[in-house]
This record gives structure tokens, C-alpha cells and sequence, in this order.
């Protein structure tokens, strides 16, 4: 679960660097919280 979310969080990261497109970021952040609860 941990090394999961480590990923998805270096993935959020990594295009926050590359684009400043908050829409993405909301639907990655929601799909995130959704895989989450998913897993647990």
C-alpha cells in the first residue's frame, strides 16, 4: 500500500513539474483516493 501510494505521489509530482494543468492533477488526486479505498 505504502510503496503504491509512493508511486502514485511521485507520479503527481513529476507532472506538476512538467505542467501546471490543475485539472489533471484533480482527476489524478481523485482516481488516487479512489485506488485507495480500492486497496483497502
Amino acid at each position: 500500500m505504502n510503496d503504491m501510494m509512493n508511486l502514485v505521489i511521485n507520479q503527481i509530482v513529476i507532472k506538476l513539474n512538467y505542467r501546471d494543468d490543475w485539472n489533471e492533477f484533480i482527476d489524478i488526486y481523485s482516481n488516487t483516493i479512489l485506488l485507495g479505498l480500492t486497496i483497502n
